[in-house]
């Protein structure tokens, strides 16, 4: 048979054996107990950095400025909480109901959020969780469709429905009809610490869908507006602190999905550059709606963008006296040898604020908080809005006083700052924070960047068992350019290094960020690989968010694409090489979805630089991914189709220059991913045809990226075991 399906113990046979590696293709069941291939003590440390897991906050603070409803656990095992905003107090709940809807304060002791009776009907319930008995009460709601979004005191709920009748009250109460995600880049961060919420995905509908504000004491039902086919709401939903007021930017677009869109589509023309903006539907199409409530002074289309300066609405914010409407700007990429913008892959945002008639007051245009799709803005007062944003390898926590025009960073340590959440009273926020050396925790920090104070200690045991140091290193290339970035080590080891054996990483993408953040799985190995005597190099490349739009769109840029970052990583390791840091056979590769492709196009574009591969999850072949996959987004990184240019189609796909690799590759894929895990067998089989050692781990159900924890504890080991064979007993130079 052409895959070979075998238990696990067949690994302690692939990590330990000193005999030349031949093909192997290993079919991994995550639902049987993982055979340990490192030694006890190993297994069990590997498993507990692994464990780290994330406190997700599930509402804002409440009134009285106490307590936030938290979830800790994966998915699946989740214990929530309200923790304390003074003292981290941890005040465990049990819940039977899942969140249909987000959490919102009805009053300072209770708070509540929709969801579906455990009945046969699957009728929608309210649900009020009491803070400080743990009283768990619902109540049955009339809901006219499904709820998109709670107001903040839970007085109001935005509801959807299709225009066409529903199966059954199950669907039409909680299902919603925005079904297919658009995803700002198909290839973004995965694996289980994916958990950069401040992010919202695009949703659109393939039906009409009506919308509507369903009253919860009153019953009241107000009509808002009907959006034709294909419309999504692609900013979370603004309201006012009294949910009088309602705002939120839509668009109706082109259906576009991971099943391929034709050369014709208009999200294609958008992405090779070809759509004028007068015919651009990303464009024109581009609107934010204004509700006010409490006045039957219903606003679709209250600002248009194909009104303004060429730019587009990416979110909306009301002010908490609701008297001042903040939209988050962004500006289409304009790329070297492209006619028009594209609009689905911005290079820029910033911030415009209006009154409450519409009216323009003020813009900040700042290059801090520029990243476009990786600066979150929060109204903190009618005056004073607190900004997280990516700026270089951390995201920040900046102050921004619109009156008086104060803009300052609040932060002080370096690292990612998730969720962040005002309170209302006390002038502080509260976030989620972790770093290289720090697993994720909440923390607390006043708006002056003082009395930061940590309210959670969910990973204590874990922080304690990480024993590594980052160190800021810099390159100055050929081109004249610098690229900044970590080397990762053991805590014990020197700086700078000498002779380690290290291992190159990138993020999956492109797009998105490279931060200074936890990591503890094979997807962002960063306290993984230095605990177990391997150096880590963290170096953002072209087409990341945080070091400006030129930056960001040097990847799609002329036909940078498959070579400009993969030749710069060159260039960083032969500096590394000739510092002393490491020595050449000593270095590895690893990465997960772009992180993958950039491996595996790395392995076959430079064969003699890195001794070792792991390429995870991995893109290969960009005609497949033109033809079968995400169309637009391959057409705005390649700027040309691949019926105008073969060649560089073949060029960048690893898949077709496998006959070059020289480089020792261990491939992960899942049997579910939507990057095919035949083409991962195919290249793995390529490698191996060449006489050069390869093992495929196939992982039975999971996705793209491993979610499981026995998925990742097998692939810990294995990543772990083969940089350890390939790079450790390198003969040393």
């Amino acid at each position: 048979m052409r895959r070979r399906w075998i238990t696990l113990v067949l690994l302690v046979t692939f990590a330990a054996s000193a005999a030349p590696a031949a093909a192997k293709i290993f079919v991994i069941d995550p639902r049987k107990p993982p055979v340990p291939t490192l030694a006890a003590d190993e297994v069990k440390k590997l498993a507990a950095l692994q464990g780290a897991v994330f406190p997700r906050m599930l509402s804002d603070v409440s009134p009285d400025d106490a307590v936030v409803l938290t979830a800790v656990g994966r998915q699946g095992h989740q214990q929530l909480a309200f923790v304390g905003v003074s003292d981290g107090s941890f005040k465990p709940i049990q819940l039977e109901f899942p969140l249909l809807s987000n959490v919102a304060w009805r009053d300072v002791h209770t708070a509540v959020y929709i969801s579906q009776d455990n009945g046969s009907d699957g009728a929608p319930i309210l649900v009020a969780l009491n803070r400080d008995s743990g009283a768990v009460v619902t109540s049955t709601l009339n809901l006219p469709g499904f709820p998109v979004s709670l107001s903040p005191n839970a007085t109001r709920v935005l509801v959807a429905q299709e225009n066409q009748p529903a199966q059954t009250n199950a669907e039409r109460y909680t299902q919603s009809p925005f079904t297919i995600t658009l995803r700002r880049s198909p290839f973004d961060r995965v694996g289980p610490t994916s958990f950069d919420t401040n992010q919202v995905d695009v949703k659109v509908s393939p039906a009409k869908v009506a919308l509507a504000s369903f009253d919860l004491n009153s019953q009241e039902v107000v009509p808002l507006e009907e959006l034709p086919e294909g419309s999504g709401i692609t900013s979370q939903a603004a309201w006012s602190a009294d949910g009088s007021k309602l705002a939120f930017v839509r668009m109706t677009i082109p259906q576009i999905g991971r099943e391929g869109n034709i050369l014709s589509d208009l999200a294609t023309q958008d992405g090779l550059g070809n759509l004028p903006p007068a015919n651009n539907p990303f464009f024109q199409g581009n609107v934010v709606d204004a509700f006010d409530l409490a006045h039957h002074d219903l606003h679709p289309a209250f600002l248009r963008a194909a009104k303004g300066n060429g730019d587009t609405f990416a979110g909306a914010a009301w002010s908490t006296d609701g008297q001042t409407l903040m939209t988050q700007m962004q500006q289409p990429a304009q790329l070297a040898g492209r006619r028009y913008p594209t609009y689905l892959f911005p290079d820029r945002s910033y911030l415009r604020f209006y009154d409450a008639a519409g009216h323009q007051q003020k813009t900040v245009d700042r290059p801090e908080i520029d990243a476009p799709n990786a600066s979150f803005p929060t109204f903190v007062s009618p005056d004073e809005v607190i900004i997280d944003a990516a700026v270089g390898l951390s995201y920040k926590l900046f102050y921004y006083n619109r009156v008086s025009g104060e803009f300052r960073q609040i932060s002080q340590a370096e690292g990612t700052y998730y969720q962040v959440r005002a309170t209302h009273q006390s002038h502080e926020v509260v976030f989620n924070y972790s770093s290289f050396q720090q697993p994720y925790e909440l923390y607390r920090l006043q708006w002056d960047g003082l009395a930061l104070f940590e309210l959670t200690f969910v990973n204590g045991p874990v922080r304690d068992m990480n024993h590594i140091r980052a160190d800021a290193v810099s390159f100055m290339l050929a081109s004249g350019a610098r690229r900044t970035g970590y080397v990762l080590q053991p805590a014990n080891a020197p700086f700078p290094p000498q002779h380690t054996n290290l291992v190159v990483w990138q993020q999956g993408g492109p797009g998105g960020t490279i931060t200074n953040e936890w990591g503890g799985n094979v997807e962002q190995p960063f306290n993984l690989l230095p605990n177990f005597g391997f150096a880590v190099l963290v170096l953002p490349l072209a087409g990341r968010e945080g070091f400006g739009p030129q930056f960001y769109d040097d990847l799609a840029n002329g036909r940078n694409f498959g070579s400009i970052d993969i030749d710069e990583q060159v260039e960083a390791v032969n500096q590394l090489i000739k510092r002393s840091y490491t020595s050449a056979g000593h270095v590895g590769i690893t990465g997960c979805s772009y992180g993958g492709y950039f491996t595996s196009q790395s392995i076959t574009r430079h064969p003699g630089v890195y001794a070792a591969a792991n390429t995870q999850c991995t893109l290969l072949d960009l005609f497949n991914e033109w033809q079968f996959g995400y169309t637009p987004f391959v057409s705005y990184l390649e700027g040309r189709s691949p019926t105008t240019d073969g060649a560089e189609y073949t060029k960048d796909s690893p898949i077709y220059n496998a006959a070059k690799v020289r480089t020792p590759t261990l491939i992960f894929a899942g049997t579910n991913d939507f990057l095919p895990a035949q083409i991962s067998a195919n290249f793995h089989d390529q490698i191996t045809a060449n006489n050069v050692p390869a093992t495929f781990l196939l992982f039975k159900g999971e996705g793209h990226g491993l979610s499981a924890a026995a998925s990742q504890l097998v692939a810990g080991q294995a990543q772990i075991g083969w940089f350890r064979r390939y790079l450790s007993d390198a003969p040393a130079h």
